[in-house]
């Protein structure tokens, strides 16, 4: 089985010796060490690590928030930060780059590997849910004669499949996070009675299928089988609907 492979990110050479030499004890592989921010890309690209130690105070023309935001964007590569002092401007600007860990100098080996196996850990589940994310998207933007629609507890789209596209004519881009559902109704009538099933699908948090006529993009009318099934968080509290259309 391979080792995991860490990149060590630091300009300070007996530092850095130090810390291949605790990483290796910890049995993990150090394909490399770069002192600057440049070769810290160039060796992440290099390797493909599964994780980086990063220097936050690095020599050259970025530092080590930099070096990490530019790893993370191009690689994905989950980063732990080491510093020898912290500030709130500072930590404040590694707060944006979305680091996996802290890890104060001089360095405490049961910390530095305790953070190391969280952050793997983390990084292992995030990447595993959005393997899962993209399967399922992919399952439900194949159903093109299925209509799919996520909203909220407010009515505003989440989530708006190929299927709605092909029925209703607009796409994802126009109506995630952008538009109400409303906008298909007809009439007033019509959203007062889609309005009470709603407010019956969140209070009762149960399932209901009506008949409905809407209007598409191109203004056609058609009629549509819905069924409105609530959406539950961990605590059992309706966070949204999930709307099927035929």
């Amino acid at each position: 089985m391979a080792k995991t492979k860490i990149l060590v990110v630091e300009d300070n050479s007996i530092v850095a010796e130090r810390l291949r030499e605790i990483l290796s004890r910890m049995n993990y592989d150090v394909p490399a060490i770069a002192v600057s921010s440049d070769s810290a890309i160039k060796e992440a690209e290099k390797h493909m690590p599964d994780l980086v130690l990063m220097d936050i105070k690095l020599k050259g023309d970025m530092d080590g928030i930099e070096a990490a935001e530019e790893i993370r964007r191009r690689f994905n590569i989950p980063i732990i930060f080491t510093t020898a002092y912290v500030d709130d401007k500072l930590l404040k600007r590694a707060k944006v780059t979305g680091p996996y860990g802290y890890v104060m100098k001089p360095l405490d080996e049961k910390i530095l590997k305790i953070n190391i196996e969280i952050s793997l850990y983390r990084a292992k589940i995030e990447n595993e849910m959005k393997e899962t994310n993209k399967f399922l998207q992919n399952i439900l933007n194949s159903s093109s004669h299925v209509s799919i629609i996520v909203t909220d507890v407010k009515h505003n789209i989440l989530y708006w499949n190929t299927g709605a596209e092909n029925i209703l004519g607009y796409k994802a881009e126009e109506m995630v996070n952008r538009k109400k559902i409303d906008i298909l109704y007809l009439d007033e009538d019509l959203e007062n009675k889609i309005r009470e099933i709603r407010s019956s699908v969140i209070n009762d948090k149960k399932s209901v299928n009506c008949d409905i006529r809407e209007k598409t993009k191109d203004g056609c009318i058609v009629w549509i089988n819905m069924t409105l099934t609530p959406r539950f968080d961990e605590k059992g509290c309706v966070m949204g609907i999930l709307v099927s259309l035929t």
